[in-house]
């Protein structure tokens, strides 16, 4: 147990802070020059995807999507009670797809990653295979990912949605084929 964090399932009041957990992450995450990836493009992004109906949106699916079999989702507060966290995830075809996994940048490190992974993989059928997107050039999430199990998916780069952000997969093997 985290003494540091709590877990909750969301409620339609913390959409603001989720969205803006998501906005500061997005800043952090995805700008890269090499691939032309600017601050501008990311407001422009940001607003388009999370601006306006974002909130509502997310306060709508928090309400008409609650965590059952097929749709999972926890946020993590501090000891103050701020969001820190946020982590999603979907049951779609007999496969687990980790949807968003956030975490305040000052509170990488501490412990808080692997008790909302845990949180998650709990929430699974560890039978099955859990996947995901990442871009390719983030500086932390690859080595966490892998040291969770995951492996990219060779050839896999694509582009996410509507935008120029590169993306690559990566895929957890079901335990029963990591017998």
């Amino acid at each position: 147990m985290n003494e540091r964090y709590s877990l909750h399932d969301p409620l339609p009041k913390d959409a603001k802070s989720i969205i803006d957990l998501i906005r500061l992450s997005w800043f952090e995450i995805y700008p890269n020059k090499s691939h032309g990836i600017t601050e501008e493009y990311i407001e422009e992004l940001a607003d388009r995807l999370l601006g306006k109906t974002g909130e509502e949106d997310l306060m709508r699916r928090i309400i008409e999507f609650p965590n059952d079999a097929y749709s999972f989702k926890k946020i993590a507060k501090d000891t103050d009670g701020n969001i820190v966290g946020y982590v999603t995830g979907r049951l779609n075809v007999g496969e687990y797809e980790l949807e968003n996994f956030f975490i305040k940048k000052e509170h990488q490190g501490t412990g808080l990653s692997m008790l909302l992974w845990n949180s998650f993989l709990e929430w699974t059928d560890v039978s099955k295979v859990i996947w995901l997107e990442m871009t390719p050039y983030t500086e932390r999430a690859p080595a966490f990912y892998k040291k969770i199990g995951f492996e990219i998916v060779p050839n896999s780069e694509s582009f996410s949605g509507e935008t120029i952000i590169p993306m690559i997969t990566m895929v957890r093997k079901s335990s029963k084929t990591n017998q």
